[in-house]
């Protein structure tokens, strides 16, 4: 046996052997007398014996204070383990979930691109109709259709999908400013160039994408 075990066993039986030797070596009394006859019990030996204990005694605290320190430390690294294990494990579940969002990002921008084209289509019609009632309800919807998906397109790096939307959105802002002249020729002409525009960003979704649902007006041939 080596180590903090055998140098504790050996110091047990050091101990152990002083104390038989002590009972055995204690001096004989004087018949009739409390006085012990002298025998030489502080030989060389004994205390020898005495000194190697308490420097094995010594030895063994050390080697105690070594290992608490040892399992104080392996009890600190268990936990920073297990923190870890923690972060690890919530990373994980964070990636999985950004993945699923990004694999998402198309299908959902092209929902929003069709909802903003197939409000525009009736907003179209309606003006062709020479009826402006509900149209500055239907830019607006499409408007804010269309500022979603742009802002999730950009942050996908689906830069000619964004462009597509931006232009969009540029042609409602005309639009609005033609109603508000009661000028509603040219907001038709305007609400027809921007529901180009989304489709064609519909378009470019649905390619990223695989399938979507179809835009209901569908872009306008002519204005």
């Amino acid at each position: 046996m080596t180590g903090p075990g055998a140098g504790m066993a050996r110091a047990l039986a050091l101990v152990l052997a002083l104390g038989q030797g002590s009972a055995a070596a204690a001096p004989p009394r004087a018949a009739g007398s409390g006085t012990p006859v002298p025998t030489g019990s502080g030989t060389p030996e004994v205390t020898g014996l005495r000194a190697e204990v308490a420097a094995l005694r010594k030895e063994v605290a050390a080697l105690q204070d070594q290992l608490d320190r040892v399992s104080g430390r392996l009890e600190r690294q268990d936990a920073r383990v297990e923190a870890l294990e923690v972060q690890l494990s919530a990373r994980a579940a964070s990636d999985a979930a950004a993945s699923a969002t990004a694999a998402q990002s198309p299908a959902r921008r092209a929902s929003l691109a069709n909802a903003a084209v197939s409000a525009l289509d009736g907003a179209r019609r309606a003006l062709a109709a020479g009826n402006p009632s509900g149209v500055d309800a239907a830019i607006a919807s499409a408007a804010a259709a269309l500022e979603r998906a742009r802002a999730e397109a950009a942050s996908r790096n689906a830069a000619d999908e964004a462009q597509e939307e931006g232009a969009a959105l540029s042609a409602l802002s005309n639009a609005s400013e033609a109603l508000g002249r009661s000028d509603l020729y040219n907001a038709r002409l305007a609400v027809s160039e921007a529901q180009r525009a989304g489709a064609r960003a519909l378009s470019l979704a649905q390619a990223v994408g695989g399938a979507a649902p179809p835009a209901t007006g569908g872009a306008p041939a002519t204005p």
